[in-house]
Order: C-alpha cells, then sequence, then structure tokens
C-alpha cells in the first residue's frame, strides 16, 4: 500500500513538472520555500489527490 501511494506521489509530480513546462507558463519571481508551497497547492497536490480518487473507487469497484 505505501509502494502506491509513492508510486502515485512521484507520478503527480511528474505531471506536475509537465504542465510547469508548458510554454505559457510563467512563474512570478517569489522566494523559493514561496515557489515550492504554491508548485504543490497549484499542481502536485490536485493531481495527487484525484489519482488517489481515483485508485480508491477503483479498488472499491473491484471488491464489490
Amino acid at each position: 500500500m505505501t509502494r502506491l501511494f509513492v508510486v502515485t506521489f512521484l507520478v503527480s509530480v511528474l505531471a506536475a513538472m509537465l504542465l510547469a513546462a508548458q510554454p505559457d507558463f510563467e512563474p512570478e519571481v517569489r522566494a523559493m520555500d514561496q515557489r515550492i508551497l504554491l508548485f504543490w497547492t497549484w499542481y502536485t497536490a490536485p493531481i495527487c489527490a484525484a489519482q488517489v480518487t481515483v485508485f480508491l473507487v477503483v479498488r472499491w469497484l473491484a471488491r464489490k
């Protein structure tokens, strides 16, 4: 179970980095800690939450 969450987290980070690599992505100049927090809240956290939700729904449906 832990391995699945680690893989989900890593896929989320990868997806967030790919989104940030888009040509229209223009980050604001901020301190490093602010940039990490904003990157996490804008990209990584929502993607991770969506993936975990999908995983839990699929797992729930498979056990029915």
